[in-house]
């Protein structure tokens, strides 16, 4: 088929190299380093939305050192009728360049690529990154970001294809993947949406984890709540991260997935921004220049294993964890040893714009790993554990004037016994409702003992029922609270939360349980003086009778 371009030069198609749902690619004939893109169901808007593409090219920021990482329209095509069916744009020699996937699944990477190290997958990422930047310096919107948009040569750099499919000013991105699509778009047409950086900066995001952590998807875990498991691009509406640094969580890293604690504080602060912070406010997730920052430090820092140096790592972890990774996997090592090659310059990855000398690596032996946390933002959980404190001494406060006086003994165990029951029923409701079945037992104890509190039968002594009902309290006050406030516990601050709950606990049961059988003791003690003198004077008086 011979067509014609803008400038009315002629082109002739030669054998189709690849074909979608859309569109079919073929070689040119003539023209080895051009293709052309045919659209199956060509449309006027394609035609106005290329010309707007043409008239505003991005800075491709590998286009000095001679690589395209933009592969953006060249001209129109028309045929004989004049109608526009499609465009020319530089061919992707597929030889040399593979898709992203390939690379981020340690099995794939090893047939595909087996040079490829860690460093090569950091600075995959970085190139990634510089190209979504300079897509949004030029006010474009990339929109379907997944991992077959992207190709990625022998020497890391990268390769983004489609991009007639992203969102040029009023012509709108119709298309993505669901699990890279951000959260505040599920359930919405993208045909009425625009799109916004922050919505590429989820997706970014989401292709950096992949290739950072082997693979494996930020939303991808083990389900722990009841019920069956929701799928990928639920758990993104619902915000079901598995490495959110909660105590209490619906859904668990998976058991094959690398360790989140091998990343860096670095990265783990911009991943907790990508995904927990801008679940609620996009505007705080990482922008592409963050990435390669943190990137491009983290790549010039990098430490090696003394035994694999393809083992490369964080520099601030004390041992290597690809090592304890391959005995996890039983020997399957996600970068083995290969045998001696030659250094050609396709074995060097390369940055945007830039070529530095290999920065010398420190090497440190291999030893069990130990895994620091991140110390993200501070929670609103000290104000709860404050709440309970305030609410556990006045509790204790009530129960002990009890004991001191008698006078308003009756009254005031009625009041807090009655306030314990109905926080403990409370408790129960909010427990059953969450299918917590062994929490809502303890609270249906608790209420049953906080209930023969206020009958106070004579078979159970009171020093038993008023700590019981005391730890009802304890209880039922903190499914409350923790349905009010926000769940997100630090688990760096996991060990103050459990001293603060067991003073807690201390201060509910400790002083009236205390005060009880001292008053208790004293009583019995009293009654066995009045037995004894009761005896005496009985001994005296039946003495005197004798006399």
């Amino acid at each position: 088929m011979i067509l014609r371009t803008q400038a009315g030069d002629l082109i002739t198609l030669a054998e189709p190299i690849g074909k979608g749902g859309e569109a079919t690619i073929h070689a040119l004939k003539g023209h080895p380093r051009t293709a052309a893109k045919i659209y199956s169901h060509p449309t006027p808007e394609r035609l106005e939305k290329l010309r707007a593409m043409l008239a505003h090219p991005p800075h491709d920021p590998m286009r000095s050192a001679g690589h395209v990482s933009i592969c953006w329209p060249q001209d129109v095509l028309f045929n004989a009728a004049g109608q526009g069916i499609g465009f020319t744009m530089p061919r992707l020699d597929l030889s040399r360049n593979r898709e992203l996937f390939k690379l981020y699944n340690p099995a794939s990477r090893t047939l595909e690529a087996p040079n490829f190290t860690w460093s090569y997958l950091l600075r995959t990422a970085e190139n990634i990154a510089s190209v979504v930047d300079s897509l949004h310096a030029a006010h474009y919107v990339i929109g379907d970001i997944n991992e077959s948009n992207f190709f990625v040569s022998d020497q890391a750099l990268v390769t983004l294809v489609d991009c007639d499919s992203m969102q040029a000013g009023p012509f709108r991105c119709t298309v993505a993947k669901p699990e890279y699509l951000a959260p505040e778009l599920h359930g919405l047409d993208l045909t009425r949406v625009d799109r916004a950086p922050a919505h590429d900066d989820f997706a970014l995001a989401v292709l950096i984890f992949l290739l950072v952590m082997e693979g494996v998807h930020p939303y991808s875990g083990i389900w722990q709540a009841r019920g069956e498991a929701p799928s990928l691009h639920l758990r993104i509406a619902n915000n079901d991260y598995p490495y959110a640094p909660t105590i209490d969580q619906r859904i668990l890293p998976m058991p094959s997935a690398p360790p989140f604690d091998m990343l860096p504080p670095t990265l783990q602060g911009l991943f907790f921004r990508a995904f927990i912070q801008g679940h609620t406010h996009p505007a705080s997730r990482p922008a592409p220049k963050e990435w390669q920052q943190a990137l491009r430090d983290l790549g010039q820092s990098l430490s090696t294993c003394t035994v694999n140096p393809r083992h490369e790592f964080s520099p601030h972890l004390k041992a290597c964890p690809w090592c304890a990774r391959t005995i996890l996997l039983r020997g399957l090592d996600p970068y083995p040893t290969l045998k001696p090659v030659s250094k050609s310059p396709t074995q060097t990855p390369l940055r945007p714009n830039t070529f530095t000398p290999t920065v010398p690596k420190r090497t440190r032996p291999p030893i069990p790993i130990t895994r620091p946390t991140l110390p993200p933002p501070q929670p609103r959980s000290t104000r709860r554990i404050g709440l309970s404190i305030v609410f556990a001494s006045i509790v204790s406060a009530a129960v002990t004037l009890w004991l001191a006086f008698n006078l308003l003994a009756n009254l005031l165990l009625d009041f807090a016994a009655a306030a314990c029951l109905l926080a403990a029923l409370f408790g129960l409701l909010l427990n059953l409702r969450r299918f917590r079945l062994i929490r809502a037992f303890i609270d249906l104890c608790l209420a049953l003992y906080t209930l023969a509190a206020i009958i106070r039968p004579p078979a159970i002594p009171a020093f038993i029922l008023i700590p019981l009902s005391a730890l009802a309290t304890y209880f039922a006050a903190r499914s409350l609270l923790l349905q009010l406030r926000p769940r997100m516990e630090l688990q760096t601050q996991k060990s103050r939360v459990l001293a603060a709950e067991s003073l807690l606990i201390v201060a509910l049961v400790i002083p009236p349980t205390a005060t009880l059988a001292l008053a208790q003791l004293t009583a019995t003690h009293a009654q066995f003086l009045k037995a004894q003198s009761k005896a005496a004077h009985t001994w005296l008086t039946q003495s005197l009778e004798v006399f």
